[in-house]
């Protein structure tokens, strides 16, 4: 996925016990809020769909489903792949790796044969 140094500039961090750091980024141009988990801290990759996964939260009434889900969440195992800007590929676009998250879990919570990183 693509270097994620650029999240540390977000308007909120919470480090957990075990050393994960989640980012909040809340003002999305959709009303949403983007959440980043990263499941190893500051240690590299620091790569989105290898040790970052994203999140979406709902933060409006108005969208179905107000929770939080995977990004991508709402494709299909094959799409999650494909899309060209938030593909779980490496040649997806400047959002590369955002689908990887939802990859995985619908996947079972195992990595397929097929995940790029």
């Amino acid at each position: 996925g693509n270097d994620a140094n650029g999240i540390m500039l977000v308007n909120y961090i919470v480090k957990t016990n075990d050393g994960m750091y989640i980012y909040f980024l809340p003002n999305t141009p959709s009303g949403y809020i983007w959440m980043y988990v990263d499941i190893n801290g500051h240690q590299k990759p620091n790569q989105v769909g290898r040790d970052i996964f994203v999140f979406d939260i709902y933060a409006t009434a108005k969208q179905k489903n107000n929770r939080l889900k995977f990004w991508g969440e709402q494709y299909k195992i094959e799409d999650l792949i494909k899309i060209s800007d938030y593909g779980c590929n490496k040649l997806a676009g400047i959002f590369s790796g955002f689908n990887c998250g939802a990859l995985i879990y619908k996947s079972g919570w195992n990595i397929p044969a097929n995940y790029p990183w």
